[in-house]
């Protein structure tokens, strides 16, 4: 939620699985508006079930840190036709502040969760997604400044369509956060 924290911050366990790492000046496709570079992730595209069949996909994913009593849990479910695929992204993760020898890194704590609805269908060569989901952040600490971000919610939905042409690869996004 701010320009402050760390790249990578808010992701949550396994819900992401495409990472692009842009050195230098960002494109104006990924936000254009930093000179350091950018990480972005993204989600892969939608594959759909053979002919005839249907499919169900699944991943579990969860993480501890001891040095602060991090843990966060995470997942996704999807379900794919030959004309249709749907799942559900979603992660929860929750830290104390950091402790050290000595003493505690304050405002270093955060509680976060994410949950994203995602439905697509074939489209020729390609498809067309529609994804939407929610953000929400609890006590998320900047341990550099003395605050904490005490709460932000966001939520986001998006419209993707992707064809494949002789000539290349047409993709068009429509999203709202």
């Amino acid at each position: 939620p701010n320009h402050m924290d760390p790249p990578l911050h808010y992701a949550s366990a396994g819900t992401d699985t495409r990472l692009d790492i842009i050195a230098g000046i960002t494109p104006v496709r990924f936000g254009g508006d930093s000179l350091g570079g950018t990480i972005s992730l993204s989600r892969p595209d939608p594959v759909f079930a053979a002919p005839g069949s249907t499919q169900w996909a699944g991943e579990l994913a969860s993480n501890y840190f001891g040095s602060h009593d991090g843990h966060g849990f995470g997942g996704e479910l999807d379900w794919a036709s030959e004309e249709l695929r749907v799942g559900y992204r979603g992660g929860w993760s929750r830290a104390d502040d950091l402790r050290i020898p000595g003493g505690t890194v304050r405002a270093s704590g955060y509680d976060s969760q994410h949950h994203d609805l995602a439905a697509a269908i074939p489209a020729g060569d390609g498809f067309l997604e529609f994804d939407a989901g929610l953000t929400r952040t609890r006590d998320a600490g900047t341990a550099a400044l003395p605050m904490d971000m005490v709460e932000a919610d966001s939520w986001h939905a998006g419209l993707r369509h992707r064809a494949v042409l002789e000539c290349g690869t047409l993709e068009s996004r429509i999203y709202i956060h």
